[in-house]
């Protein structure tokens, strides 16, 4: 009882403070201007609360909200899950869709925070109190940050719309002794909403996961492979099957075939990443001279293993489809990885 009661205090702790940065930080701009619409600064988190309206509309016109002309007419279903479920919860509801913004904003991080902190306890055996504090300040510290990071906490609603489910995931690819029966359910329904919301963390929790059954492989006598490359492999399947459903889709659709080319021009090869990447392996090995690699060191490789490819996409496959500049949805994960290493 006295540690369910320690828990019930840290998440209301968390929520009050969850609650009490929103208003600190949205507070008095709404107060003052009578709406929520004057708190969102973002370009691309406002164009995602317009296509949610449009979303809650009858007929449902999300696909260019901006226009009267073009009413009725939809993006694909998986383009926006996430704005297109908050938006038809908004109709359903018959209130403006930015009415749900301070559920979201507070919301959202919130779950998030929570989910990271019980996969810290329940999964990876942390004690409550310092996962708790750790994972709030991995997920605040983003705000600090510059460019594209620093809106990862509070932008609708990518990425924090699956980073809860996305540590689900990748706790337990990273703990496989752990899928077993209704761990196994749940980690399967977190697997299926990051392949359904968000491509890039889809990529970021597949590659994580071979590289977790590799591991298992190398180790030969870990019993739990199976499982691993059961996930792994499921996870793949079914992600090569939405992107031929996305590269269909983008056949015909002239908005998608310019967002998924917008970095052609831009991006090009990151060897910083391969240097991180065998930097981390040569502080593993020489951190431990001989002796058998740990949990946290197979964890901290295997989720640093994915910087090189993301990347460098575009020399792999002569796209880069927004992978590397979307790295910074990985990024909590790995401050997180390499905090446990270093404990």
């Amino acid at each position: 009882m006295g540690r369910f009661s320690q828990t019930y205090r840290i998440a209301l702790a968390g929520l009050f403070l969850f609650v009490l940065g929103f208003l600190l930080l949205h507070g008095r701009v709404a107060q003052q201007s009578g709406s929520w619409r004057y708190t969102v600064t973002h370009d691309d988190e406002y164009a995602f609360w317009v296509i949610a309206d449009g979303a809650g509309e009858s007929p449902r016109s999300d696909a260019n909200p901006f226009y009267a002309e073009h009413a009725g007419e939809t993006n694909p279903l998986l383009s926006y899950p996430t704005v297109i479920l908050v938006g038809t919860i908004g109709g359903w509801l018959g209130v403006p869709v930015l009415t749900l913004l301070p559920l979201w904003k507070v919301g959202a991080p919130f779950l998030a925070w929570l989910v990271i902190w019980q996969c810290l306890v329940r999964i990876w055996g942390c004690r409550e109190g310092p996962a708790a504090a750790t994972s709030l300040c991995v997920l605040c510290g983003t705000m600090l940050l510059h460019g594209s990071a620093q809106h990862m906490l509070l932008r609708f609603s990518r990425p924090i719309d699956t980073l809860a489910a996305s540590a689900v995931w990748l706790s337990c690819a990273l703990n496989p002794r752990v899928l077993k029966g209704k761990t196994q359910g749940l980690t399967a329904l977190a697997a299926a909403v990051v392949l359904l919301a968000s491509p890039f963390h889809a990529v970021f929790c597949t590659i994580t996961t071979w590289c977790a059954w590799l591991w298992s492989r190398w180790r030969r006598q870990d019993p739990d492979a199976g499982r691993v490359l059961w996930l792994a492999s499921l996870a793949s399947a079914v992600g090569l099957t939405l992107m031929l459903g996305l590269m269909h889709q983008a056949a015909d659709n002239r908005w998608m075939q310019d967002a998924l080319a917008f970095d052609a021009g831009v991006e090009g090869g990151s060897w910083l990443s391969v240097l991180l990447l065998v930097a981390a392996i040569f502080a593993v090995l020489i951190r431990h001279r001989g002796q058998s690699l740990t949990r946290s060191d197979m964890s901290l490789l295997c989720i640093l293993a994915v910087e090189p490819l993301a990347a460098n996409v575009q020399i792999i496959l002569g796209q880069g489809y927004g992978v590397a500049i979307h790295r910074y949805y990985f990024l909590i994960f790995e401050l997180l990885a390499l905090i446990a290493w270093l404990a």
